[in-house]
């Protein structure tokens, strides 16, 4: 973007949650190793600047979704003149959180923002499932004979006796 960044954001309260389309992502940077941060580029008051999200500040940490975090070439409380509850022009692609919000796909019931999980759900449901059939070897090895039975490689009843092993209940 070819900007230097004030070290400090302006919170902006928005009327409503948003998503944000991430422009980058910085993966667990050295200044903070317990979150991801995303950051969109917008125009706020007129000038470049870039909207900063943490992955906590997605899973409900933090601010709320109604508060973007902008940064900027300057301090823009100063540079535009600003007071608490001033109204700013921020102009930026952004997506109303209930335009996005589903249920995370590992069953908690949790709502996600925008993606099929809420963070780290993923991994529990690919633990959870692999436990439920004795391991990450049995999982592939039923995956191999689902594929086999699709390509019809594998009869429906070698397929049945493969899955009764896996879940015999003792």
């Amino acid at each position: 973007m070819g900007l230097s960044l004030f070290p400090g954001t302006l919170n902006v309260r928005l009327s409503q949650p948003v998503v944000i389309s991430a422009d980058f992502v910085l993966e667990r940077p050295t200044c903070v190793e317990y979150e991801d941060i995303k950051l969109q580029r917008c125009i706020a008051g007129g000038l470049p600047a870039l909207i900063l999200r943490t992955s906590t500040q997605e899973q409900g940490n933090s601010h709320p979704l109604d508060v973007l975090e902008i940064m900027a070439g300057s301090k823009l409380r100063e540079t535009l003149n600003l007071n608490d509850g001033d109204p700013i022009v921020v102009e930026a692609n952004l997506t109303p959180l209930g335009n996005v919000m589903s249920s995370c796909a590992c069953g908690c019931g949790k709502q996600t923002a925008g993606g099929s999980f809420v963070p780290g759900h993923d991994q529990k449901l690919r633990t959870r499932t692999e436990e439920r059939v004795g391991g990450v070897v049995a999982l592939a090895k039923l995956v191999d004979s689902v594929e086999q039975l699709a390509r019809g490689q594998l009869s429906n009843a070698d397929f049945e006796a493969h899955a009764r092993r896996l879940f015999t209940v003792s």
